[in-house]
């Protein structure tokens, strides 16, 4: 059912405005940094709200599909940090090609919420 209710997303990109219109040019200094990074921290979560769950979980089922055909005795796993500790204590062959492909769309997805710019500018 539609509510008419705004979204999280769009909470955060009100209160992200009235932050930056209003408070911003009310502050200097040290203050005026901190609200900056705050209405910057608002946007990451805005992004990472808008890429929701269906991103995450496409980067969770690549890691287990890595994972089964790679390391079958560790089929399931879908932890990132288990896979940094794996590649770190090379239990994961570092010159395969799929593991180069998993990594950088790991990679890619979180530019993507922390810093679009980036990826444009490539």
């Amino acid at each position: 059912m539609k509510t008419s209710r705004p979204d999280a997303g769009a909470l955060l990109a009100t209160a992200r405005q009235e932050l930056l219109d209003t408070v911003l040019p009310e502050v200097s200094g040290a203050l005026k940094y901190q609200v900056l990074m705050t209405a910057n921290a608002m946007k990451i979560a805005a992004r990472e709200i808008e890429t929701g769950a269906s991103t995450e979980q496409r980067i969770l089922d690549s890691i287990g599909k890595l994972y089964a055909e790679l390391l079958p005795d560790h089929a399931g796993n879908t932890d990132e940090q288990a896979l940094a500790d794996d590649i770190r204590n090379r239990r994961l062959p570092t010159e395969d090609e799929r593991l180069y492909d998993l990594l950088l769309a790991i990679t890619r997805n979180k530019l993507q919420i922390s810093n679009p710019k980036y990826l444009k500018d490539r």
